[in-house]
């Protein structure tokens, strides 16, 4: 389990977020909504190619996240007290071999559009002669103090790959199914 450091609450942007249905959202104790979690369509898959191609046969491996979920209790200092998991999956391609590889993330606290908070993490996935290497990543310990009149639902916990921009565009015109070994 991974811990969100405390400058994770202070980091602030603005951006247009929107997320992939099928996550899970559990009702606090004292039946308050918990925060809506969720997983940005932009960065729920990264495709990661050899040097010089983008076929299939040069894919190395490709990475999703999804099923987003969170639990949360809220405190007397008008705090709520989340934590968020999430499936990653990760597909060995036919340019991949058996090997560690580093697969970069991200967690964020939005509100509508605003991101008030951002945190990158970075998980080792061993890849093996499976074709596909299945975790389930946890984050504890994120604290969202809660604007007078909110609750927890009114803030979103996103999760993302570290996606590049042409990360992005490749996922929004030439995304490719792993071809079965």
């Amino acid at each position: 389990m991974k811990r969100l450091s405390p400058t994770f609450l202070f980091a602030a942007a603005a951006a247009a977020i929107s997320v992939l249905p099928g996550c899970v959202s559990q009702t606090a104790r004292l039946g308050l909504p918990c925060p809506v979690p969720g997983v940005l369509v932009d960065a729920e898959s990264a495709s990661v190619f050899r040097a010089g191609g983008q076929g299939a046969g040069d894919l190395v491996y490709k990475t999703t996240l999804s099923s987003a979920a969170v639990g949360c209790d809220y405190d007397t200092k008008r705090r709520v007290h989340t934590s968020v998991s999430f499936n990653m999956n990760v597909e060995r391609g036919p340019a991949g071999a058996a090997g560690k590889i580093n697969v970069p993330y991200f967690v964020a606290v939005t509100r509508g559009s605003a991101i008030l908070a951002r945190e990158s993490f970075t998980r080792t996935v061993e890849l093996t002669a499976d074709p596909v290497t299945k975790a389930r990543e946890s984050i504890d310990h994120i604290t969202i103090p809660l604007a007078k009149g909110l609750t927890g639902g009114s803030y979103n916990i996103v999760v993302g790959l570290a996606v590049s921009q042409d990360q992005v565009r490749y996922n929004r015109t030439k995304a490719i199914e792993i071809p079965k070994r």
